[in-house]
């Protein structure tokens, strides 16, 4: 009875883990922060996250955090370098940014956290690109 489950341990933990690499396929996701149609940027990159949160579609329970950069632009990778996986995603947004004017502002704060966000995606296969817009609280995919 040992020798059977000296196999079977290995064998299902090697099973979970190809699973789990096919899950956390998609694409990687590009895009840009605005205000208002305007572009802005992270007062500092440091103190600035921007997340994809599931919803239920799609991996359970994951978030996906982006590479942001200083001029406001952002890449979501995936959790593995393989993009994001196709689902209905909550987006998060946690730092203070920089307005057109040159001004840097937290009024945004409250609103994108992670239990008061309005914003939510759909990824899918073909989603490229996602235009965030502070001010206007939308989302654009294509």
């Amino acid at each position: 009875m040992v020798r059977c489950w000296k196999w079977a341990v290995p064998a299902l933990a090697l099973a979970g883990i190809g699973c789990g690499k096919e899950a956390e396929s998609g694409p990687k996701v590009v895009g840009h922060v605005q205000i208002n149609g305007q572009p802005c940027r992270p007062v500092s990159v440091m103190d600035f996250e921007l997340l994809f949160k599931s919803t239920g579609d799609g991996p359970v329970g994951k978030s996906y955090a982006a590479s942001v950069e200083e001029d406001g632009t952002f890449t979501f990778h995936g959790a593995i370098g393989k993009g994001v996986p196709p689902g209905h995603y909550k987006v998060v947004i946690n730092g203070a940014v920089v307005e057109a004017n040159g001004k840097p502002t937290r009024r945004f704060l409250a609103t994108f956290m992670d239990k008061n966000t309005p914003l939510v995606v759909d990824v899918t296969n073909d989603t490229r690109a996602i235009i965030i817009d502070l001010e206007k609280k939308t989302v654009e995919a294509s």
